[in-house]
């Protein structure tokens, strides 16, 4: 998953603001150094890349859920609002 993210140019934006979220250091992260952060994190409790990016789109998703199914027109939407639950 990491692969697939990390070689898409709509996550770029995304790959940035993680990097300058979680690097703590000084300076500038050399490309090894980002590499290894987007794989396993910044250090203990910290996410990797792919669950902090599944975490950013559920969040978005949740609080707008039609962004992301903008085809699909669905013929009971409060139905499928209230399956949802508590978010």
């Amino acid at each position: 998953m990491l692969y697939v993210l990390t070689n898409l140019t709509e996550v770029d934006d995304y790959i940035r603001k993680f990097i300058d979220e979680e690097w703590t250091s000084r300076g500038v992260p050399t490309r090894q150094q980002q590499e290894n952060i987007l794989q396993n994190g910044a250090g203990r409790d910290h996410p990797n890349f792919v669950s902090w990016f599944c975490k950013k789109a559920y969040n978005a998703m949740a609080k707008d859920w039609s962004l992301f199914l903008p085809s699909i027109r669905l013929r009971q939407p409060l139905v499928f609002i209230a399956s949802l639950g508590e978010v």
